[in-house]
């Protein structure tokens, strides 16, 4: 059986106890039609786990969580501030509080020059060594060869077009208490560059 290329494998459905409680003649009447011996599968059963690296137990701090889900909160964010907008999605990611972010997408039209390709040639210069009359010594002789190439040159004529673009975003966190959002925001730094988050 191969192995997965992360170091995982396929599950092992443990499943032989309730097979034989299947094999009961008096019990068999009360086993329902998916939980049939037929349908239980087996470690024969190619049965590969659930999205390696990406499981929710990785995000939990606790094994128990209290309801916590009973305010809503939620701020509207422009394209620029998005700053602060990270900023508070990295308050929740860390203090494991639950929260969604959603964007707003509206379609725009937008004009765009065509070009087209046209070739063209220039003089590559090059030189090679070559031995002289006596052949001594080696001599730098300078050539040059002509090389074809493409080039895009604007032809003047403009398509327009339609595409979707964000224009604002939602932040939502659930939360018992108030958890200081503008204090948290006010804190929020320039960063030139986005990293991925996971």
């Amino acid at each position: 059986m191969r192995r997965h290329r992360h170091g995982g494998g396929y599950r092992h459905p443990k499943t032989t106890a309730e097979r034989k409680a299947n094999s009961d003649v008096e019990y068999k009447r009360y086993v329902r039609g998916k939980r049939h011996a037929s349908q239980l599968p087996d470690t024969y059963d190619d049965i590969p786990v659930a999205s390696l690296g990406k499981s929710w137990k990785e995000k939990r701090k606790q094994q128990y969580r209290d309801d916590g889900r009973v305010n809503k909160h939620s701020i509207d964010f422009d394209l620029g501030d998005e700053e602060r907008m990270w900023q508070l999605y990295d308050y929740c990611y860390k203090r494991d509080i639950p929260f969604r972010l959603d964007d707003h997408k509206e379609s725009c039209e937008y004009t765009y020059e065509l070009y087209k390709k046209i070739p063209y040639e220039y003089a590559q210069p090059y030189h090679v060594m070559v031995w002289d009359e006596k052949k001594k010594a080696q001599v730098r002789v300078d050539l040059e060869r002509w090389v074809s190439r493409w080039k895009s040159v604007p032809t003047g004529e403009y398509r327009t077009a339609t595409r979707t673009e964000t224009v604002s975003y939602t932040f939502t966190w659930w939360h018992k208490k108030d958890i200081g959002a503008d204090i948290i925001m006010s804190k929020a730094k320039c960063r030139r560059y986005f990293w991925h988050r996971g």
